[in-house]
């Protein structure tokens, strides 16, 4: 009879020492992964928030896609930001919304070379001609020719017919 508890025991201990390689393994493979990067060099693109405190503002000029890239542009365009433009750029966007806006979403998406900048403007009822504009600190080195915009108005369809 103890030869057989023994037998089992030995058999338990073994059936445990496996799964403490296995869970072992397992997190040599996780950790592998996780370590893993590409060596290919990020931009950091972050969304500007005006002094508004919202992420666009309403006070601006620009139409289409504009850089700036020195203090006498950003006073002229926004009136409301100073970058620090011996490092930076601002990347902005703007147009003339046909009712008034809501709030307005952005998304900087990266395609191979190119930057995808997703605007969504989302209005109001208001029969209004709003201006606004969204901007993006990019650094100095930043090609801005690769950047393609595009902008959305996604709830002007449940705006017809109602006018």
């Amino acid at each position: 009879m103890t030869k057989i508890i023994l037998a089992e025991l030995a058999l338990f201990v073994s059936y445990a020492k496996m799964k403490v390689q296995f869970i072992f393994m397992l997190l040599l493979a996780v950790s592998a992964l996780v370590s893993c990067d590409d060596d290919n060099e990020t931009v950091e693109i972050e969304s500007l928030i005006f002094p508004n405190g919202k992420n666009y503002s309403t006070q601006c000029g620009v139409d289409g896609l504009v850089v700036i890239s020195n203090a006498n542009q950003a006073d002229t365009l926004l009136g409301e930001y100073i970058a620090d433009f011996k490092r930076e750029h601002l990347l902005v966007c703007g147009e003339i919304a046909t009712y008034g806006i809501d709030y307005v979403e952005t998304r900087m998406e990266i395609l191979g070379e190119k930057y995808i900048l997703n605007i969504d403007v989302h209005t109001n009822l208001c029969c209004v001609m709003e201006p606004w504009c969204v901007a993006y600190v990019v650094p100095k080195n930043f090609n801005v020719n690769s950047v393609e915009y595009i902008v959305s108005y996604p709830n002007i369809e449940n705006h017809k017919g109602i006018e």
